[in-house]
C-alpha cells in the first residue's frame, strides 16, 4: 500500500464491567478479548490482524495482569518505526528494525 500510517496504541486499565461501545464509523463492532485469544483467532483465520496490531498483541500477551501490562507500557521506550519490504526467497517480507522493541518481526506480504 502506498500510504504511510501514523498509528498509536494505548494501554489503559478499564473499570470492571466496562462496556465496549462503537461509534458506528471508525469501529462498527467490539468485544473484549485477551491478547492471546485475539492472536489465536488471527492464526485460525477467524480474524484479520494486521502487522502492527499483531506485534502489539504479542507484547500485551507477555503481561501477567492488567497492572503488569500498564507497568510494561510505562517502562517501554517509544520508537518511531518505518517498516521496510525486503526480498527473501522470492517473497516480499515486511520488516521493522529489531531496535523498535518487537524483536525479529516480519511478515510475508503480497
Amino acid at each position: 500500500m502506498n500510504k504511510r500510517f501514523d498509528t498509536w496504541f494505548y494501554v489503559a486499565r478499564a473499570p470492571e464491567r466496562q462496556i465496549a461501545a462503537c461509534d458506528g464509523y471508525e469501529t462498527v463492532d467490539a468485544e473484549w478479548l485477551s491478547p492471546g485469544g485475539a492472536l489465536a483467532m488471527g492464526e485460525a483465520g477467524e480474524r484479520t490482524i494486521i502487522f502492527p496490531t499483531r506485534l502489539n498483541l504479542e507484547l500485551l500477551a507477555q503481561a501477567s495482569s492488567a497492572q503488569d501490562c500498564v507497568e510494561r507500557a510505562e517502562a517501554r521506550l517509544i520508537a518511531p518505526v518505518l517498516p521496510k519490504i525486503v526480498q527473501r526467497d522470492g517473497k516480499n517480507i515486511l520488516t521493522i528494525p529489531e531496535s523498535a522493541g518487537y524483536g525479529a518481526a516480519s511478515e510475508v506480504v503480497g
